[in-house]
């Protein structure tokens, strides 16, 4: 038995979370143990049983019964846990209620019997007892299991404290005895028979030595010197004194056996152990496999019981995550029938894998303890019914069980550890400034464990992980330093948890619990935002804003809708706001408007709503009034809500103004996100407003500002500046517009701005508010990631897809744990954070790409200065010299290096400085970089200069035991830097960007960077990729399709003859590839039974290309590359090629979508096979490309059922028809649409209400159309009209738009 630790004072975090109930009917079981309780009673009371030890066992049972039962009659609702708990508990009633009543019936038939009867039957009597005793210890296991149980996962809700025991596991350890074995058969062989003595004393001590060695040092890794001295004093005696009895008894034996006979022997006591143990543990089975039976049932209750609906904080994520991952191992491994026959290995295995399993299960249950984590919070919203679990695919790779012992496991034990140490520091970094002084001090100790966890992670992944099984085993002494350094880490965290609870911490009670739930606020979004500002538009900037807005406004639903615009002060919110409730059409659908600012108290807000209504004051109350208006449709606008306004808003909507369903609407204007929250519903509405790009800002800054000449291109340069330092902020730019319009036009005039003292003040004023409300409201994994931006250079336009790759490579991003099955991939995490930051105005959109999606972002240039300089201590834990300054790295841990040319920077001169000098000291290299995870390097010099000396640093680094940590190699734009071989040492690389340095080759080190998550080879020459990519865990893979760039054939398996001594291999390494853009497919290319297997890709570009003269093997090849895109379920983007062996566009094969269920974006180049095919597109499409298709039919009528289709682009020889016909009420959604090089077309017909929402329409050398459609002239939406090499005719009727469509620009090329 072993004791389960004393379960004191959590650290948790409850979640309130309201559960349906069904009754608190009491279960069917209770009677059963009252009556078993009875039962015991009596054996007890009437003395039918003498032994001390069994009247203590009795009445142990009895009290845990009752205990059991109050815990049942307390439950308040009976979710799927709850269910299955308390069937487990009526079979242990019903069990021990049998054992009861068979053994007092036995006691009264004994006592009936005579003396003589009784002295024949003593034995028999003796042996009842004795099976009685046996059950009742068994009938006690089960009970503190099922005790331990209902406080592992939450049943009853209540956290349990007292001395519960777990499961009795089986731990004998065999290995001596085998190895005992082993040697002794060997001698047997090899020893001949005229042996001399010294060799007949080393085959009597070496068996002996093993095995009392080994037992010896069983519990011994916690003594003292002393303790240890003398222990292995006594150890070397008893060796000695059994070695000298095995060897005297050999040399007798040998005196009338052959030597040979003698030795047999010796195999004799470790031989019987060994069956001893097969025995024992194959017994042992049966009552492991059941209590493994019994958690796997309820985790897999208790997952089913957590939904993602529900709000967790960062430890319960984690914790849940490792049950999921046990559970699915454990459902995987006894979905095989238990042997009873046959495979003596798989007899043997399989209870000792049962007994691992158990031992990961209870572990699971300690690291909740350890952390305080409050299980009985996380429960479902909805009650669930129960259902068996999934019966896993034996077949499957990825759901078969999987055995890991010895130091492996102990090494996946501390990883465990290592997630919810970092969750932890997660959840205590939401409570910033309310933690005590205790929690704090533990927090830090927990902080230096964890540092000390990923020293030795790292040392293991280095020098361990990849190792093939005969180097690994002659590696003895690395590894017993790490598994001594993993136990003494597990002591520590033994011991950590000892001082907490005789401490008594403080509970974490992060943000996160406290704003659970059940419901949320719907966003408002425009459905796509593209680069464009109306020519006439009264605000620039808000176009988009004010029509998403309006449409929710004049919404034909009854119920009364509140409606949010959140933005930080100066984004315009009361601009936008007025520019609504003045608009023609909101006023002609409400019976009354009402405009009023936020104030108090209450009365006094609701005054001013009643004397807008009724100015004369005729009604005797302003409540009368208000109860008037609630039976009228209206629509009230309330600027500037703050949090203390929140009592005056309940009061308005729950009592002032009840709704009456007539369709009335509030407005209302805040500054806080959380406020909005508050009140979620599915009524409400938020739409956030965000800060403007670089484009818009400059058409708001030049539209409102006055000058008499065009402005000169130094100028404007100096204009787009300040408009960069400015962050997107509207007022801000105003400001600046109304600030340059007085002054001179002159280059020094505009540059002086920037430097004074009063622009750094307007910038600190302006985002005050915004800088207290970083680190008091935003949540500690979004102001890492915030924070995160501010490595790049403060102008520089950081792409979206490199920050997303980079957070996720980072581990800034939090999801659902890796084993979970149907996890939602932390891509999808990380956009999710950025569309957070950019919503609350954190990160500004620097530009757009043409569909309106962001392409680029940066850090607001006044949170660089006044927030990201000051913050970085707090937000990385550890300040950053090498990033901003010059502290001393004996204080600091760098764990972030950029190269941005400057000098002042402690990495310029290790860098870009003398090769002779500090570069080549290992020791300042080691002060220095040791600890970094992250090299970015924004060197875009030209010449072969940046790239060697980056190579050589590098070199040097690795060389001196530095960067081995390191996650991030970011070289995007080092011309041809000089990659060192001894990159090959950062086993840890998640990323390495490459695009746009021009390397030719791609060094064969890479096969060694097997955890590499992103490999960017993007306009680089590189046009063959290593074998080895097959063995990576690519997620993301980037190639250059302009230079042709090739994946290999897979490579067959060389060792497949002694696989079963190395390492386990995964049957699809790249089974997690997401991203596969720019790879150039021919004959060659192993798409059968090789790319076809990568299933999970959402972003798929490939550039098909005929190499040789036979058509049909290419033909073939492109039918394959079909039926694989087929079958990609969760693609979103494709961009697919085909071109024969000249280069031109060639025959492109395109099969069923019905599985494209989530394509958003299409780019086709080629000869479609069929027209038809466009009619069975995806509706999802939002985007769409068609180049040189050969389309005879009109592709108007071929996609008209787009419903979701914004951006259409039908490029050169698309369509070949005449004449293109776009019908009334079709494409609702569509934006853009680009007509490039239709050499046939003539004729384009528009019917009144066709294409209602396009914006931007752009005919490009077309050149037999002769006129513009008639019903263009209708599309009121057009805000830019581009025609590029057209006829003069048609160049001449554009220009009357002008004037049709006011907000439409002309541009004519």
């Amino acid at each position: 038995m072993r004791e389960i630790s004393q379960f004191g004072m959590n650290l948790n975090t409850g979640v309130s979370v309201s559960v349906e109930t069904q009754g608190e009917a009491k279960p069917s079981w209770s009677s059963t143990t009252t009556s078993v309780v009875e039962k015991l009673d009596r054996i007890l009371s009437q003395t039918i049983v003498n032994d001390d030890k069994v009247i203590e066992m009795v009445e142990r049972v009895k009290n845990q019964l009752i205990e059991l039962q109050n815990i049942a009659n307390n439950l308040k609702s009976t979710n799927e846990r709850e269910n299955v708990w308390l069937e487990e508990v009526k079979e242990v009633c019903n069990y021990t209620q049998s054992v009861a009543t068979n053994f007092i019936l036995g006691k009264e038939r004994w006592s009936k019997m005579g003396w003589l009867k009784k002295v024949v039957y003593l034995p028999v009597n003796y042996a009842s007892e004795n099976q009685f005793k046996k059950k009742m210890k068994y009938i006690r296991t089960q009970i503190e299991d099922a005790l331990h149980r209902s406080f592992t996962f939450g049943v009853g809700g209540q956290e349990r404290m007292g001395d519960n025991k777990q499961t009795t596991i089986f731990p004998v350890e065999i290995i001596p005895e085998v190895i005992s074995v082993g040697i002794e058969f060997v001698l047997y062989v090899y020893i001949p028979d005229n042996v001399n003595q010294a060799l007949l004393f080393f085959n009597a001590l070496i068996p002996v030595a093993l095995n009392l060695v080994v037992k010896s040092g069983r519990g011994e890794e916690n003594s003292n010197k002393e303790r240890r001295r003398i222990a292995i004093s006594k150890l070397v005696a008893r060796i000695l004194i059994y070695s000298f009895i095995n060897y005297m008894l050999i040399i007798i034996v040998s005196q009338f056996l052959p030597v040979r006979v003698a030795l047999l022997f010796q195999l004799i006591i470790p031989f019987y152990d060994v069956i001893v143990w097969i025995v024992k543990l194959w017994r042992s089975l049966n009552k492991n496999l059941k209590c493994t039976q019994r958690y796997l049932a309820l985790m897999h209750a208790f997952l089913n019981d957590t939904t993602e609906s529900v709000t967790l904080n960062e430890r319960q994520k984690v914790w849940v995550g490792q049950v999921r991952a046990v559970t699915q191992n454990g459902q995987s491994l006894i979905a095989f029938p238990t042997p009873t026959a046959g495979c003596l290995s798989r007899r043997i295995m399989f209870p000792k894998d049962i007994e691992c399993l158990l031992k990961e299960i209870l572990n699971i249950s300690h690291r909740k303890t350890i952390y305080g984590i409050d299980a009985a919070n996380i429960q479902q919203q909805k009650l669930v019914p129960a259902a068996p679990p999934p019966p896993p695919v034996a077949s499957s790779s990825t759901s078969s069980y999987r055995r890991v012992t010895g130091l492996k496991h102990k090494v996946l034990s501390i990883r465990g550890e290592k997630e919810l140490m970092d969750a932890l520091f997660v959840d205590a970094g939401e409570m910033e400034g309310e933690l005590d002084g205790r929690s704090r001090i533990w927090v830090q100790q927990m902080r230096d464990i964890s540092n000390e966890i990923a020293s030795v992670l790292n040392d293991y992944n280095a020098k361990l992980e990849h190792e093939l099984i005969l180097k690994y085993f002659f590696k003895c002494k690395t590894r017993s330093i790490i598994r001594k350094k993993i136990d003494d880490i597990l002591n520590k965290i033994e011991d950590a948890s000892r001082r907490r609870k005789a401490y008594g911490m403080v509970q974490f009670q992060t943000r996160a619990a406290d704003t659970s739930s059940s419901t949320t606020v719907q966003i408002l979004r425009g459905r796509t935002q593209l680069p464009l500002v109306a020519k006439e538009s009264r605000v620039i900037g808000f176009d988009d804003e004010a029509h998403v807005l309006m449409a929710q406004l004049l919404s034909d639903e009854k119920r009364r809708c509140i409606t949010w615009i959140v933005g930080i002060g100066g984004t315009g919110k009361t601009t936008l706001a007025k520019l609504i409730f003045e608009d023609k059409t909101v006023a002609d659908h409400f019976e009354c408007q009402v405009w009023v600012s936020s104030c108090k108290p209450a009365q006094r807000l609701l005054q001013q709503i009643a004397n807008q209504i009724t100015p004369d004051s005729s009604f005797s109350s302003s409540s009368d009034v208000l109860q008037t208006l609630a039976h009228k449709k209206y629509l009230i606008v309330i600027d500037g809500i703050e949090e203390t306004s929140k009592v005056i808003l309940d009061t308005l909507l729950s009592k002032a103004i009840p709704d009456m369903s007539t369709g009335s609407r509030l407005l209302l204007t805040t500054r806080k996100t959380n406020l909005a929250h508050q009140y979620a519903a599915d009524t409400t509405f938020v739409h956030p407003l965000q800060l403007l790009d670089d484009e818009t800002s400059w058409v708001l800054f030049t539209r409102h500002l006055k000058v008499d000449s065009p402005l000169e291109e130094e100028l404007v340069k100096v204009g787009r500046e300040i408009m960069m330092k400015c962050g997107g902020l509207p007022s801000q730019i105003l400001k600046m517009s109304c600030l340059l319009s007085d002054a001179t036009l002159t280059l020094e005039e505009w540059s002086s701005v920037l430097g004074r003292q009063q622009f750094n003040e307007d910038q600190k004023q302006s985002w005050s508010e915004t800088l207290k409300t970083i680190n008091t409201d935003l949540p500690l994994y979004l102001r890492r990631c915030l924070s995160y931006l501010g490595l790049f250079p403060s102008e520089f336009g950081i792409p979206v897809r490199r920050l997303v790759v980079l957070w996720v490579a980072e581990s800034l991003v939090h999801h659902a744990a890796e084993q979970e099955q149907d996890q939602e991939p932390p891509e999808h995490v990380a956009e999710r954070y950025l569309t957070e930051l950019i919503d609350r105005n954190l990160i500004q959109i620097a530009k757009r790409k043409h569909n309106g999606k962001v392409k680029t972002c940066r850090l607001p240039y006044a949170l660089r200065q006044f927030w990201w300089t000051k913050a970085n201590e707090s937000i990385f834990l550890k300040p950053d010299p090498a990033t901003y300054s010059n502290s001393d790295p004996k204080n600091s841990i760098i764990r972030w290096v950029t190269d941005h040319l400057n000098t002042n920077h402690i990495c310029y001169d290790h860098i870009h400085g003398d090769a002779d000098s500090t570069r080549n000291d290992s020791a300042s290299l080691r002060t220095y970089y040791k600890d970094v995870r992250s090299f970015l390097s924004f060197d875009a010099r030209e010449g072969s200069k940046p790239g060697q000396e980056i190579g050589n640093f590098m070199k040097v680094s690795i060389l001196a035991d530095c960067f081995l940590l390191l996650r991030v190699l970011d070289l995007e734009r080092v011309y041809k830097p000089k990659l060192p071989k001894t990159i090959a040492r950062l086993s840890q690389l998640r990323y390495l960007g490459l695009r746009w340095t021009y390397l030719e080759s791609l060094p064969s080190f890479i096969s060694k960077l097997l955890k590499l998550q992103t490999l960017d080879l993007k306009h680089t020459y590189i046009h063959t990729l290593p074998t080895s990519i097959w063995e990576m865990e690519l997620r993301h893979l980037f190639l250059s399709e302009t230079f042709h760039s090739r994946f290999p054939p897979q490579q067959k398996d060389r060792f497949s003859l002694i696989r079963f001594l190395l390492p386990q291999r995964r049957d699809n390494f790249l089974q997690d590839l997401q991203t596969l853009w720019g790879l150039f497919v021919d004959e060659e290319t192993p798409v059968k039974n090789g790319l076809d297997t990568l299933v999970n890709i959402t972003k798929l570009g490939l550039a098909c290309q005929q190499m040789s003269l036979e058509q049909e093997a290419m033909t073939k090849q492109l039918d394959t590359v079909a039926d694989w895109i087929a079958k990609l379920e969760q693609l979103q983007s494709l961009r697919l090629k085909s071109r024969d062996e000249k280069g031109k566009p060639w025959i492109l094969c395109l099969k069923s979508f019905r599985n494209n269920v989530n394509l958003t974006d299409m780019y086709l180049l080629g000869k479609l096979s069929s027209s038809s095919i466009l009619s069975q597109f995806p509706n999802s499409l939002v985007e769409l490309t068609l180049s040189h298709s050969k389309l005879e039919k009109d592709p108007m009528q071929l996609l008209k059922e787009l419903s979701n289709l914004q951006t259409l682009c039908l490029l050169a020889d698309s369509y070949v028809g005449q004449t293109m016909h776009c019908q009334a009420q079709k494409f609702p959604q569509l934006h853009v649409l680009k007509l490039w090089v239709l050499q046939q077309l003539e004729e384009w017909i528009i019917e009144p209400g066709a294409l209602p929402c396009l914006r931007q329409l752009e005919i490009r050398s077309c050149s037999q159309l002769k006129m513009l459609p008639y019903g263009l002239m209708n599309v009121n939406t057009l805000l830019e009209l581009k025609l590029t090499n057209m006829q003069e005719e048609i160049n001449v009727d554009a220009h009357k738009y002008n004037n049709i469509l006011p907000n439409c620009q002309v541009v004519i090329n």
